[in-house]
């Protein structure tokens, strides 16, 4: 159920997406040998997903509805993308299909499926709803079923226009971080908290 099709869809390969080397050259420190099970959260078209196969020998595990987020719609960059990004998920991911597991639901019932099918992440890349609301739940689910895994996402410097312009996802990290007594890391783009503060980096949460 939650593998590969055994055909590959009759759609064309599609390299959009939105990762890029700076968010690799964040999220490699955290990577090892001993890292077994990536779980993401937003996908996409697996651009990040084929950075995570390519740089580790992990387990991807990878939630996403595949219907695109609200900022998505309407949009004409991306609206003709929309009807077939699962298909072009898998096409873009084919050689890949052995160490992939692509969980087609919301974030949260992803991860409880992940935990159900026996999966426990070391790291966790949050990158899905930009929602305040969905990004504090997506942290904190992933907190309470994984509290072992390294906890890391994308879009730090991302604007809510429809909210005057608010840092959503920045306020949810910021508001966990504080709940938690933990603190962030973050680049500008890229954030992950941490356990303790770190020295000589731009700390965020409880000091």
């Amino acid at each position: 159920m939650y593998s590969f099709p055994s055909v590959k869809p009759d759609v064309e390969p599609d390299s959009h997406g939105w990762f890029n080397d700076h968010m690799a050259a964040f999220i490699k420190p955290s990577i090892t040998d001993q890292t077994k099970v990536i779980l993401e959260l937003g996908v996409w078209l697996g651009s990040s997903t084929r950075w995570f196969c390519k740089n580790s020998t992990a387990k991807i595990v990878s939630v996403d509805h595949w219907k695109g987020s609200v900022e998505h719609q309407g949009r004409k960059d991306v609206a003709g993308k929309l009807p077939t990004l699962y298909d072009t998920f898998i096409v873009n991911c084919w050689d890949f299909k052995d160490r992939i597991v692509p969980i087609k639901t919301d974030s949260i019932t992803g991860m409880y499926i992940c935990q159900d099918l026996g999966y426990t992440p070391d790291i966790i890349f949050v990158d899905a709803s930009h929602e305040y609301e969905d990004v504090l739940k997506d942290i904190k689910t992933a907190r309470n079923l994984f509290p072992t895994a390294t906890i890391m996402g994308d879009d730090w410097s991302w604007k809510n226009r429809k909210l005057a312009n608010r840092f959503t996802v920045r306020e949810a990290v910021v508001e966990f971080a504080k709940q938690n007594s933990m603190s962030i890391r973050e680049d500008g783009r890229c954030w992950q908290l941490e356990q303790k503060p770190l020295e000589r980096r731009k700390i965020y949460g409880v000091s």
